[in-house]
């Protein structure tokens, strides 16, 4: 069996990339790693959040979907994303999120460890909560969210969603409590859980801002998610083919909870194009996509005029 190693990264849908930006960089002090598009869709923006590098699980991504009413989280969706960060700084983290005005809605235990839960400006649920394995840098203590430690999937059944990650991703099942269960992969030194909250009497959910829209895992290079995607569809998934996107190569699927997910590779990263600290600065595109910049560009203005100053990549030499 292919190993995963982990989440890859998250991708949410939101309203408003101003206050997008202001609350992932400002209130949790992630990096914008990349300002680009979507592309399967240029005319959407996609941003992605996450450590200086652009590490494979530390990201946390966005559409841009200006005109599109809210969602709402129901069975077959993320119900909540939790980030790690280091030991001790659970309290300077709620100080931080209480004086920047984040819907703060208190702390909770789940499987032994605390957790500081709380919404993003479009109601997505996010939460904090201390790793031992996650020690403090040169960071200050409440700006130094390290990964995503766990995602929560809420579900209608049981069965056929643990045999799929168990089974076929190779997932180890961890424990239960209440309607909620455990399951564990990744590296042992930093493991990842997928939890699985068995809830079939809620309302079925809609996808929009405030909502995730797909998973994607990690595997460590192109063989490995050529192999994953033969097993999936020898399995009866209805898989993508290799995707180029450009930083990484991803296959597509639909998992049985009706959740989206992804596998992704883990390069050829982000420092291919432009230096890190300076991508945040401007609109990223591949190379696929360069001679319709003018276009994107217009395009983008057009749907949000905020953007009417974000400066262009620079040419590459030929």
């Amino acid at each position: 069996m292919t190993p995963i190693g982990g989440i890859h990264h998250v991708t949410s849908i939101v309203a408003d990339p101003k206050r997008t930006e202001e609350f992932y960089a400002g209130t949790l002090g992630l990096h914008l790693v990349r300002k680009t598009v979507n592309f399967d869709e240029p005319s959407v923006l996609h941003f992605y959040f996450g450590d200086r590098r652009g590490s494979p699980g530390s990201m946390i991504t966005f559409f841009v979907h200006e005109a599109e009413p809210p969602g709402r989280c129901g069975p077959g969706h993320v119900s909540s994303v939790v980030f790690a960060v280091p030991p001790g700084t659970l309290l300077s983290w709620r100080h931080r999120l209480i004086e920047r005005g984040a819907d703060v809605m208190g702390n909770a235990w789940s499987f032994g460890e605390e957790c500081l839960c709380f919404r993003d400006p479009d109601g997505l649920e996010l939460a904090l909560t201390e790793d031992a394995n996650e020690q403090i840098t040169e960071e200050p203590a409440d700006r130094a969210i390290r990964r995503i430690r766990s995602v929560e999937i809420q579900i209608e059944g049981f069965q056929h969603t643990s045999k799929f990650l168990t089974e076929r991703l190779g997932f180890e099942e961890f424990g239960k409590e209440g309607a909620v269960f455990r399951f564990l992969d990744g590296p042992p030194e930093r493991p990842i859980a997928v939890d699985l909250l068995c809830t079939p009497t809620h309302r079925p959910g809609h996808t929009g801002p405030g909502v995730a829209h797909h998973i994607a895992l990690r595997v460590a290079d192109s063989e490995a998610l050529g192999r994953i995607a033969t097993m999936l569809a020898n399995c009866g998934f209805d898989v993508t083919p290799a995707l180029d996107r450009h930083y990484f190569q991803a296959i597509y699927f639909r998992g049985p909870c009706g959740v989206n997910f992804a596998i992704a590779t883990d390069g050829p990263g982000f420092a291919i194009d432009v230096p890190n600290e300076r991508s945040g600065e401007m609109l990223s595109l591949p190379p696929w996509l360069e001679p319709k910049r003018a276009a994107i560009e217009r395009r983008l203005r057009n749907k949000n005029p905020a953007l009417a100053k974000t400066p262009t990549a620079p040419k590459k030499p030929l």
